[in-house]
This record gives structure tokens, C-alpha cells and sequence, in this order.
């Protein structure tokens, strides 16, 4: 177990030092600055963002939203009652219990939620989720929103 507190600058060795780091200064900064063990004190870029994630059916809109999980934002991902069609779209049929291996690349980082959207409850569940955002993704018509 690695103690959080150690200043790493101190841990590394002009001889650990190999390969293309031929400036040991700048060896010595990198192995500080993108030390795994200190990845969870940085803040992310985006931490403060709330994003709801109304796409279905769309890689885009999945693989938008992953990436924006992965610079910080909270992810809302909202799904009709039967799941995404995403879910079923794998190459050669690699599926994981009952989704595809691409849908659970790009869900990862996410929320998850269910709202039928033709009934007044996932509309008003779907308008608070919008209210709480920063900004949303989406490839339904908004119309169905009134």
C-alpha cells in the first residue's frame, strides 16, 4: 500500500531514470504530476456540469456523453422502458447478459435511469433531470415535451 503523503519527486532515481526521458528534470516532474496514486486529488475539467444524456439508438450521443463522464461531468442517461436499441448493436454478437459489448463501453461512467416518455410521470421526471442540467444530449424530438 502506498503511503498518499510521499513526495514522489524523492522516489525516483537518476539510475530508474531510462528510455527516452533523457531530461531527468522533466523525468522527475512527470513521474510527480502523473503518479496514479495521486489521480484521485486532482479535480477534474468538467466536475461542476451536470449532463442528461437523452440519446437512443446512437453511438454519437453515447460516445458524446462517455466522454464527457470522463472529464468530470455527472451523466444522466435516461432509457425508454425496453432499454436502448444500442444495447442489442454488437459486432459479431459479443454480448455481455444481454448487451452489447460497445453499449457498455460507451455507458460506463454514467447514471442510469428509466422514463417511458409517453406517459406524464417520465415527462415530469425528464423535465426535473433538465432542470438540474447543464446541458443535455440528445436525438428525440422535443415536441413530445410539450
Amino acid at each position: 500500500m502506498t503511503d498518499k503523503n510521499i513526495d514522489h519527486t524523492e522516489q525516483i532515481k537518476d539510475e530508474n531514470i531510462t528510455g527516452m526521458a533523457m531530461d531527468k528534470e522533466y523525468a522527475r516532474w512527470a513521474y510527480k504530476e502523473l503518479n496514479p496514486d495521486d489521480a484521485f486529488r486532482k479535480p477534474e475539467a468538467i466536475d461542476d456540469i451536470t449532463v442528461l444524456d437523452l440519446s437512443n439508438g446512437s453511438f454519437a450521443g453515447l460516445f458524446a456523453s462517455s466522454i464527457l463522464s470522463e472529464m468530470g461531468a455527472e451523466v444522466i442517461r435516461v432509457e425508454p422502458p425496453e432499454g436502448d436499441i444500442a444495447r442489442k448493436m454488437s459486432p459479431y454478437g459479443m454480448m455481455i447478459k444481454d448487451s452489447g459489448l460497445p453499449y457498455i463501453v460507451e455507458a460506463r461512467n454514467k447514471l442510469h435511469v428509466t422514463a417511458d416518455i409517453t406517459k406524464k410521470a417520465g415527462i415530469d421526471l425528464i423535465s426535473k433531470l433538465a432542470k438540474k442540467s447543464r446541458c443535455c444530449d440528445r436525438n428525440i424530438q422535443t415536441r413530445i415535451f410539450g
